[in-house]
């Protein structure tokens, strides 16, 4: 479907095999009308917020557990060959908490609570299947923290079209 709607613009000074990135893509307004209001959404997401408390940095790598997760969000395709989330679109972001009372607020207790925001449009076999692939790396990542530190995860799902979306790009790639 991107296909029929978007048009290569190459530069103006001649140039013998151009770079990839000196290819700007324009996609003009009627046929930006007539792509279905699903499909733009799928570009624009997915964004993976996790919240954990701070005492889990000392027995985990959070940032190979980013970059695991992030790997694991852009395996997936659209049954088209078309990514289902796009690498441009993916973000991991984690915040520790240095504050947090777990349970009973004793200080070996850890948690983690990742919330992942999408587009709809997607079936729920698919998100089934993203959130069983997403569970599987973690209990991967996971498998080596001691066993005197107990962790409890919930991962969350929220499907939605933003109420407004603007974006600024300082380069683009």
């Amino acid at each position: 479907m991107w296909n029929a709607v978007v048009r290569a613009h190459r530069p103006t000074t001649a140039v013998k095999n151009p770079p990839a990135h000196a290819v700007k893509t324009v996609i003009s307004w009627p046929a930006y009308a007539s792509i279905v209001p699903t499909e733009l959404n799928r570009k624009h997401m997915p964004h993976l917020k996790i919240e954990y408390s701070g005492n889990l940095d000392a027995h985990s790598d959070i940032q190979m557990l980013c970059t695991a997760l992030a790997r694991t969000l852009t395996q997936f395709d659209d049954g088209a060959g078309m990514p289902l989330f796009p690498l441009s679109g993916t973000r991991v972001l984690a915040y520790p908490a240095p504050h947090y009372a777990v349970a009973d607020g004793a200080p070996d207790k850890t948690f983690m609570y990742l919330n992942l925001r999408i587009a709809p449009g997607r079936s729920a076999a698919v998100l089934d299947a993203v959130g069983k692939a997403l569970l599987n790396q973690l209990d991967a990542h996971f498998a080596r923290l001691p066993s005197h530190v107990p962790l409890r995860v919930t991962l969350h799902f929220d499907e939605g079209r933003p109420v407004y979306e603007g974006k600024w790009a300082s380069a683009n790639p």
